[in-house]
């Protein structure tokens, strides 16, 4: 006779992604992309010397200190700046990036990925089942941008009466790293983001920009409680400031070869006025829908076998 077991909450010291459910087939509106598929050595191939997506923030200052404090980002870090600067210059010169992140870093990063990684059909799938009726969802690439050195990989496209817009989702993970004890822990409140937090609208804006949509939908996922999804209007204004600063940090520093001073950016007129057209996409993007977990209907992987 079969056996079966609860799966671990950790293998070893790391926790088990997969101890969470998620749905084991994709949504019949959850279109394949017939590309280079994204987390591929070919994908990584392409983002090669582009400032991407999920950098535009590090790039344009929200993680220095002075703007970090600014936009109330709990995760501020110099060291983010100075890595992209010294990642793309190494590729803009040609040559092989060392990557100065630790073992235990690279681990701890590897977990948040993961997490994503491996929940996001899950968030895609409530997003078509609850709110998304009557469109469809298609996968996407890497997309390059209108410079040779800006582009993104939206998590999906969304299609419906002809328009296509594109998706940001953010799984939120139950999991936090404990520096004291240097352990995982567990919390049950995890729960979805009421507002979108500073450091992830400038991605939005990526996706946007190399879509050349006018709109970006943003869903945050949490495994306990719920989704709520966003739908950004697009601020020509802030777009025009944003990639001021993306080709600001990458000719400045970048093919300078010169390491971005603490606090890029900030005392300037310009970058202040982007600020605070960050601040009022934050403020004035109200979620336009709140789901719950999908229910037992669904095929969830709740077992593992031995």
């Amino acid at each position: 006779m079969t056996k079966y077991k609860v799966p671990r909450l950790y293998k070893g010291k790391k926790p088990n992604i997969k101890y969470w459910k998620r749905v084991k087939n994709r949504h019949p509106r959850y279109l394949e992309h017939d590309g280079i598929k994204q987390n591929t050595p070919d994908w990584f191939k392409q983002r090669k010397g582009k400032c991407s997506g999920s950098v535009w923030s590090v790039a344009i200052a929200l993680f220095e200190k002075k703007a970090g404090n600014r936009v109330k980002n709990t995760s501020k870090s110099r060291q983010k700046s100075l890595d992209l600067f010294k990642k793309l210059n190494a590729e803009y010169n040609e040559k092989e990036y060392d990557n100065i992140m630790s073992e235990e870093e690279k681990d701890k990063m590897a977990v948040y990925c993961d997490w994503g990684s491996y929940h996001e059909s899950t968030a895609i799938y409530n997003f078509l089942e609850n709110y998304a009726i009557d469109g469809k969802v298609r996968e996407c690439g890497f997309m390059n941008g209108k410079t040779k050195y800006t582009g993104s990989s939206p998590d999906g496209v969304f299609i419906v009466g002809g328009k296509e817009t594109p998706i940001e989702v953010k799984c939120r993970t139950p999991l936090y790293f404990n520096k004291k004890t240097q352990e995982w822990n567990y919390m049950n409140r995890c729960k979805p983001f009421d507002k979108i937090p500073f450091k992830y609208i400038p991605q939005t804006y990526a996706h946007m920009h190399v879509t050349d949509s006018d709109s970006c939908v943003f869903i945050s996922w949490s495994p306990m409680n719920g989704c709520n999804i966003f739908n950004i209007k697009k601020d020509n204004r802030l777009m025009e400031l944003i990639l001021y600063y993306i080709d600001r940090f990458y000719n400045d520093f970048v093919v300078k070869g010169k390491e971005p001073p603490e606090n890029y950016f900030f005392e300037e007129e310009k970058y202040q006025e982007m600020l605070k057209k960050l601040a009022e996409v934050r403020d004035n993007t109200p979620i336009v829908k709140t789901t719950e977990n999908l229910e037992n209907a669904l095929m969830y992987d709740s077992w593992l076998f031995e």
